[in-house]
């Protein structure tokens, strides 16, 4: 059996989300499998809510089986995301397509642009435009757009931009999928909503607010009801804001050299860390003390992130070790039952005793787990343990909110 790959974070789930896995089923024809990120995702914070329960929305909604892209890559930069998602994707050894996001969906300038990408030429101009004070991003977009307009272009937006991502990891690994960019329809990354959809930061903020009404125009019933069931149980919506103490208490502990060990840090960055972190009054203020034209508030915000969760630079320079299971459906089981490239982990007890890498990496997300609960909004939601027995969500058909159907025509 083949699948279709999808790598997301839906935080939370919203209709445009269901409406790109109708799409990459339409296209594809096949079921859906989705590596979506975990308690912490790639903007450097906490997720709105419980990873089992994003997992058990898009099952609801579409897909057959969710997977977890460990933290490691998932908090991670763009490339460094997309080798982690890519690779986990194709290591099953049933996905055939990776179905993403795209303001252009043209795969031919999101191809060009990703091997430009990996060109001498194009890398000393970018190293050029780096040594003026660019920061990385714009100092690409500028080379590539030099080199291919129609290419540069497409790394002015960031669903293109991870989307150049996913193609340079295929091209440089071989992995056997095809490319699939499904045109992204209304609202803007971090805009505001446009006709039925709305970006999820936007959402976030509405639910955060308690503004869930506002919110729930925007999500799917299965999304609006797992929520609601979330919020009842105290453990929604979460607000990373909870954590800046914790987060500020670890930072104000460490030294240069521990600094110099997280992802990210270079040409000395590393000094400018320590004094910060001394002299910050919460992390937001740490990230606006280092931030530069040259380190983004993103990279920032994984900076603190990684420091709080103990995660160093070492730690993706390997493949991605198992593949954890968050929720599925009986196409998802069925899917399961086809992988042998990969150890699936169903409970992360169950993959610590086996030992090995496996074993430090379920570890490291069993902690992060622990640290996540603490941001819950009832404190007797809080206490630990709970990411080393919880099972995969089930998700019978009967509960689908909407059976998968041909409603999309592909382009």
């Amino acid at each position: 059996m083949r699948a279709v790959g999808i790598i997301c974070e839906y935080n939370p789930f919203h209709s445009g989300h269901e409406f790109h896995i109708r799409r990459a089923r339409e296209c594809s024809g096949l079921p859906v499998v989705c590596v979506m990120s975990g308690h912490f995702v790639q903007r450097g914070e906490a997720a709105v809510m419980n990873k089992f329960a994003r997992a058990e929305a898009a099952v609801s909604c579409g897909a057959d089986l969710v997977l977890e892209l460990p933290l490691p890559w998932a908090c991670a930069g763009a490339q460094r995301f997309a080798e982690g998602g890519v690779g986990l994707l194709s290591a099953t050894g049933i996905v055939s397509h990776l179905a993403f996001g795209s303001e252009s969906a043209d795969l031919k300038a999101i191809t060009a642009a990703a091997q430009l990408t990996d060109d001498q030429t194009v890398n000393a101009r970018i190293r050029a435009f780096l040594a003026s004070g660019m920061g990385y991003a714009a100092a690409r977009e500028r080379a590539v757009r030099e080199a291919d307009p129609t290419a540069g272009a497409t790394l002015a937006s960031p669903n293109d931009i991870l989307g150049v991502e996913y193609v340079r990891a295929i091209l440089r690994h071989g992995y056997p999928l095809t490319p699939l960019p499904i045109l992204r329809h209304g609202a803007s990354h971090d805009g505001s909503p446009a006709g039925r959809f709305a970006s999820a930061s936007h959402l976030r903020g509405l639910l955060r607010a308690g503004r869930g009404d506002e919110a729930f125009m925007f999500l799917p019933g299965a999304s609006i009801r797992i929520f609601n069931r979330e919020r009842d149980a105290g453990r929604a919506p979460v607000d990373p804001a909870a954590l800046d103490t914790a987060i500020l208490s670890v930072l104000r502990r460490m030294t240069a050299a521990d600094f110099a060990a997280l992802p990210d840090i270079s040409e000395g960055l590393e000094f400018r860390l320590a004094k910060a972190a001394k002299e910050a009054l919460d992390p937001a203020d740490f990230c606006a003390r280092v931030k530069t034209r040259r380190y983004s508030h993103a990279r920032m915000r994984r900076i603190c992130m990684a420091a709080f969760l103990g995660l160093t630079r070492d730690m993706t320079d390997i493949a991605v070790p198992y593949a954890r299971v968050l929720a599925l459906n009986d196409t998802g089981r069925a899917l399961l039952r086809e992988i042998r490239t990969i150890p699936v982990v169903t409970k992360a007890a169950d993959g610590r005793a086996s030992g090995g890498t496996a074993a430090r990496y379920l570890s490291l997300e069993a902690q992060a787990d622990d640290l996540f609960s603490l941001a819950y909004p009832a404190r007797t939601a809080r206490y630990g343990g709970q990411g080393w027995t919880q099972s995969p969500v089930y998700v019978q058909s009967t509960e689908l909110e909407n059976p998968p159907k041909g409603d999309f025509l592909c382009t």
